[in-house]
């Protein structure tokens, strides 16, 4: 048993985290008290722009990326007293932290990296809702392939930035992938596929 140095409380040995610089090896704080703590940091105009850093660290490592083009204190810096951020973070603070609502910074264009000329503050909601029409419209490729559709008759081609787009346009997209994977030989006069 050990007593939180937060809550106070006595609690289980497996109610904190490691610490190996402790003599016991554990947290001095219990697994609870933490997560408070760690939750109403990340709420705090500064605590927000950390965790918004450590996610762009995150996200261009998994992208493939280079890590942003600024160090987490030139990110805080920058913004902490950003009209457009603290307006943000105030209604966001005001909805309860609605997930929705939090302020967010989404890349201009998606194939750079993170870079203070290629970010924008907006919401949450927005920041998703952008990414999804980005998709639809074809400005955000990454997670689609090109089809193109040779017509079996007259040998012309008609392209689309994915079987979903092909589909809006009146092909069906299962039958449109089939024959890109080569389970099907045509759909609608057309030999498809990938570009």
């Amino acid at each position: 048993m050990k007593v939180c140095t937060k809550c106070k409380e006595e609690k289980e040995l497996s109610e904190f985290g490691k610490e190996k610089e402790n003599k016991d090896g554990l947290k001095g704080s219990c697994k609870s008290c933490i997560a408070i703590y760690q939750t109403s940091h990340h709420r705090t105009k500064e605590g927000k722009l950390k965790r918004v850093y450590s996610n762009q660290l995150k996200s261009s490592k998994e992208r493939g990326h280079n890590p942003p083009t600024y160090t987490k204190q030139q990110f805080i810096d920058r913004f902490i007293n950003d009209k457009k951020y603290l307006l943000l973070h105030s209604k966001w603070v005001a909805s309860d932290y609605d997930k929705m609502l939090s302020p967010s910074f989404d890349r201009l264009d998606d194939y750079k990296g993170y870079s203070f000329d290629n970010i924008q503050i907006i919401t949450w909601q927005e920041n998703d809702a952008k990414g999804r029409l980005d998709i639809i419209e074809g400005r955000n490729n990454k997670v689609s392939k090109a089809v193109i559709g040779t017509n079996i008759k007259t040998g012309n081609t008609i392209e689309f930035f994915s079987s979903k787009e092909a589909f809006r346009n009146g092909f069906n997209q299962g039958a449109v992938s089939a024959c890109c994977l080569g389970k099907r030989n045509k759909h609608k006069g057309y030999k498809w596929s990938y570009k």
